[in-house]
């Protein structure tokens, strides 16, 4: 089974949410676990726990927004991580932000498309946006996994 790691922060639990219904198809169907933090259980140990999940996912997708942008958590402990492990970071705006203002961010295709966030999405759009970068998740981790 493939493992993408969910990165994003708790702000954006609203996108969060719509993004891993998406890839609820990917898991179902196509073997691929998306997994987050609201998998923790009480009484483990949280911080080792998401960086196992971080070493040993395939694909990082990181939430973009504001909120994660500025969060030293998010970039110091799964960003960074993920950056000098040479993981793939696939990352998909949320909402509207300066993240070509972000050295390493500017240097990354930004999903979706334009990029345009999800937030100035109606549903319908948002929902062949998701559906679209799933389809393309999917391909990316079959590739990673064959390769």
């Amino acid at each position: 089974m493939a493992l993408i790691f969910l990165s994003y922060s708790h702000r954006d639990e609203h996108f969060r949410r719509q993004v891993s219904d998406h890839f609820g198809v990917l898991a179902r169907h196509h073997r691929i676990e998306a997994w987050t933090d609201r998998r923790i259980h009480g009484g483990d140990r949280w911080r080792d726990e998401i960086k196992a999940r971080l070493m040993a996912a395939d694909m990082v997708v990181l939430l973009v927004s504001q909120h994660s942008l500025t969060s030293d958590f998010i970039l110091d402990e799964e960003v960074e991580p993920a950056i000098a492990a040479v993981k793939r970071v696939y990352p998909i705006l949320v909402r509207d932000c300066d993240w070509k203002g972000v050295g390493w961010l500017s240097e990354l295709q930004m999903r979706p498309e334009g990029p345009k966030s999800l937030a100035s999405m109606k549903v319908p759009e948002r929902d062949r946006t998701l559906a679209a970068i799933a389809q393309e998740i999917r391909t990316l981790v079959a590739r990673t996994r064959r390769g």
